[in-house]
């Protein structure tokens, strides 16, 4: 089965297929998990205001020219700032206007109401200036972030209190199944992982018809009939701006047609980078002694470079796999330490 066919054409006719999300704007308190729909700059300078990073005195370097631990200077404790004065400051306060340096209290002695000071400072140290983590228009984040606790920490800090996020793809299973869906709940658990969320079958941006179903009123084909596809997937259609995809109630080969195909779908919906496909080499750990004339999708368990083909059955193996090997077309018997592509999960 010519790869290519079954992911990159099949995934442009869908994406083409597909009417784009919205975007829509929410609090920050309600945007957990949410994707970012533009990218994000600072509103203002953080921190907004020059802060001391110590407890100790908030002064002037120009008034501790000499002051040494055997001849300290001495400077008057004072709630302002200016010329011969000290003002107390904690680690996080703002710092008085006409300072430049904070002096940690290990080089000073109060002695109310003087403070004598033992060492000379250097302008702005132990100063955190005004936008020294983020200037005024800066990038925060781009579009496409997942936004979590401390991405919406960072907006929140630099002046945001509402986010444009893209509005949630919804989808929708339906098995033709009579007996308990165990393929239908496998995919809708795949599904919410990835951040879709609930539908009518009318209203579902995705509708994922398991087993035996009629082309739905109103709906049409996107490409002719698909046989043996190693993802289950059978056909692909249309219906105003809803992608239809016929699938298998096999666990396995829902899996690979999740991971392979609705996935990246779902990626190229919301831009969400954490969704595309991840390939990487590995070494089998385990031989296949099979040939792949046609090209073959095995599930397996990759770690540290190499990847094992599970003797489980099918089900049980669902619970420990993270990965897909491909074997395109052609591919031999393989042995033990031959290197295949491998799709992460």
């Amino acid at each position: 089965m010519n790869r290519s066919y079954h992911l990159d054409a099949l995934l442009q006719l869908a994406l083409e297929a597909l009417a784009p999300l919205g975007v829509e704007k929410l609090p920050l308190a309600q945007a957990l998990g949410r994707t970012l729909a533009a990218d994000a700059a600072a509103l203002r300078d953080e921190p907004p205001l020059p802060l001391s990073p110590i407890d100790g005195y908030a002064l002037r370097t120009a008034d501790l020219d000499g002051a040494r631990r055997n001849r300290p200077v001495e400077l008057t404790l004072s709630r302002e700032m200016g010329p011969g004065l000290a003002v107390p400051v904690r680690a996080g306060d703002v710092l008085p206007q006409g300072c430049d340096a904070v002096v940690p209290l290990s080089d000073t002695n109060n002695c109310s109401p003087t403070l004598s000071v033992y060492r000379e400072l250097w302008p702005y140290d132990n100063f955190i200036r005004q936008g020294a983590h983020f200037r005024a228009g800066e990038l925060l984040l781009s579009a496409g972030t997942v936004l979590l606790p401390g991405e919406l920490c960072l907006l929140s800090a630099t002046g945001h209190s509402c986010v444009p996020v893209c509005a949630l793809p919804s989808a929708c299973v339906l098995s033709a199944s009579g007996a308990a869906p165990t393929g239908a709940l496998y995919l809708d658990g795949l599904l919410r992982r990835w951040g879709t969320e609930s539908a009518g079958p009318d209203e579902a941006r995705l509708l994922l018809l398991l087993g035996p179903h009629a082309l739905p009123e109103g709906a049409r084909l996107l490409c002719p009939p698909l046989e043996r596809s190693p993802m289950g997937l059978s056909a692909l259609a249309e219906r105003n701006g809803q992608l239809i995809l016929f699938l298998s109630e096999d666990p396995v080969e829902l899996l690979l047609a999740a991971s392979l195909l609705i996935r990246p779908i779902l990626a190229a919906l919301t831009g969400r980078e954490d969704l595309e496909l991840r390939r990487v080499s590995a070494a089998l750990a385990t031989p296949f002694p099979k040939a792949s004339p046609a090209g073959r999708l095995l599930t397996g368990r990759y770690e540290d470079g190499c990847v094992a083909l599970p003797a489980l059955s099918p089900l049980r193996a669902l619970a420990q796999v993270n990965c897909i090997v491909e074997l395109a077309p052609g591919t031999p018997a393989l042995g033990a330490g031959a290197e295949v592509s491998v799709v992460l999960l």
